[in-house]
């Protein structure tokens, strides 16, 4: 029996949880055929994930998920300031 990459076993395959479908809605992976290149390379942090995440929530509740979503794909595709 040839395995596919990535099963192990049969106990790696499972049903997909709502979790799941959480990580695949927030991942911006399948809307963009490719992210600027600068997002590839390691650097040192300007700030936390957490104190991200603080900023990224006042954005939103300042300008509305829709305009902080869209900000975030144009700079993944290297529309970003500098």
């Amino acid at each position: 029996m040839t395995k596919k990459k990535g099963i192990e076993s049969d106990q790696d395959l499972r049903r997909t949880t709502v979790d799941d479908v959480r990580h695949i809605l927030a991942n911006p992976f399948y809307c963009l055929s490719s992210v600027d290149p600068v997002f590839t390379v390691d650097h040192p942090v300007m700030i936390t994930e957490k104190e991200w995440i603080k900023c990224a929530i006042l954005a939103i509740e300042e300008d509305g998920a829709k305009k902080f979503l869209e900000t975030l794909l144009d700079n993944l595709k290297g529309n970003y300031v500098t």
